[in-house]
Parts: C-alpha cells; structure tokens; sequence
C-alpha cells in the first residue's frame, strides 16, 4: 500500500529536449502538503543488463569506453530498451551484439532505479548461462573489449574500485543474494 504522504501528483508537464534515446520533462508537481515544485525530468525507455556465466562459472564482462565518464569502465552487458520492446528480448539482443554469444538459460533477477533523482528509468537485471557463441554485428559506436572474470576477481574488482559501475554492481548484488553467484 502506498504512504499518502509520500505521493505526489504531476500537474502539468512540457516537453524540453528530445534526444536519440531520452527526452528531458519540466513537470509541475503538487506535494501532499498543497504546495507546489517545479522540476526536471529525463525520461528514459529503460535497459536490460545481464549478468553471463561461462561454462567455468566466470562472469562475461565488458569494458567499454563511456563518453559522459571519459574513459573505459568494467561493466556487465546492458543496453537501452526500443519502444514497447519486451526486456527479455532486449537481454538478448544485447548479449549477442557485446559479447558475441547466445545463451539457452535465462533467470530474471529483478529491476533496478538507477537514478531515480531525476530520470524514471527502469533496469531489468537477468543471468544467463548455457552460452553459445554467436556471429552478431555490435553497434559501431560502441568500443568494447570483452573479459572473463571468476566471482572473486569480480567481488575484488568492486571493492578495489576498479569495478564502479552501478548497474553491475547492483545486478551482482542481487545474484549473490539471490544465491546464483
């Protein structure tokens, strides 16, 4: 059940930049409180991010240069939603295109509000083991490196700082609690 007071209710919103994959809101809220804010919103599809297991147990990663970071980070495969397309599919597509492989098993492992400060994006986070390799086109804007990774180097990676991309962290997370990894 939802707490009353912590709800609030979009009055008016407007349109204020319309990119390739988000659009930027100003909405107009009303607080419980009958006051009123103003704030900004980026509206985002959502993404899938999948957590790949090899036949030797280790995690299929990939680093990749991020352009809003400026430079290369360590990250599970993910990638953005189409329009009304359906996650799972999204999860394959993903995997196929970064790492080069399909995979026979498939475990939802939940979702994720990256930054739900100011943008309702949704990640779907799933396991995939039983991979296959694949011949698949990636996108050529991406610049990806693929690496496999045991549990421990993962877990290590994280706490050394190395690995400090949210979304796998949080994906990893949720497969140890889940007892997957």
């Amino acid at each position: 059940m939802e707490n009353e007071a912590l709800t609030a209710v979009t009055l008016e919103s407007k349109l204020l930049l319309k990119a390739r994959v988000f659009e930027v809101h100003e909405k107009l809220i009303k607080l419980p409180s009958g006051s009123q804010v103003t704030r900004q919103m980026v509206a985002h599809p959502g993404a899938a991010v999948i957590l790949p297991l090899d036949s030797e147990e280790r995690v299929v990663m990939v680093r990749q240069y991020r352009f809003s970071a400026e430079k290369a980070l360590l990250e599970l495969p993910a990638g953005t939603l189409e329009i009304g397309e359906e996650p799972l599919i999204c999860a394959k597509r993903e995997l196929e295109e970064e790492v080069k492989c399909s995979a026979r098993d498939w475990q939802r492992l939940g979702i994720l509000f990256p930054a739900p400060g100011f943008c309702n994006e949704v990640q779907h986070c799933f396991m995939a083991r039983d991979l296959e390799p694949r011949a698949a086109e990636g996108d050529e804007d991406e610049l990806i490196e693929v690496e496999r990774l045991s549990v421990a180097q993962v877990e290590e990676a994280i706490r050394s700082g190395e690995l400090i991309d949210g979304k796998s962290v949080a994906c990893l997370f949720k497969a140890r609690l889940g007892g997957y990894i």
